[in-house]
């Protein structure tokens, strides 16, 4: 993403395809970039890296992050589980 325009919640993070992408926070205000987390790890160290900010934008990465374990993990409902 990029220019100045008014931010929509869906800017700021979202889940697209097999990954969480989200408005890198560390960037701003002189640039709008997204961060692109494709592992539960990777979106764990924006987490800690402050890529993403604010008590509802952290759930909101929290609940993509199971989301996205759900997706990457196994297919098999006790495997599942295991891994989340």
């Amino acid at each position: 993403m990029t220019g100045r325009g008014a931010l929509e919640p869906r800017d700021v993070i979202r889940l697209e395809g097999d990954a969480v992408v989200l408005l890198d926070q560390t960037l701003l205000p002189g640039v709008r970039e997204d961060r692109r987390c494709t592992s539960v790890d990777a979106l764990i160290e924006a987490i800690r890296a402050l890529a993403i900010r604010g008590a509802p934008a952290l759930g909101v990465a929290g609940a993509m992050g199971v989301a996205l374990a759900a997706l990457l993990g196994p297919d098999e409902p006790g495997a599942l589980r295991a891994h989340v």
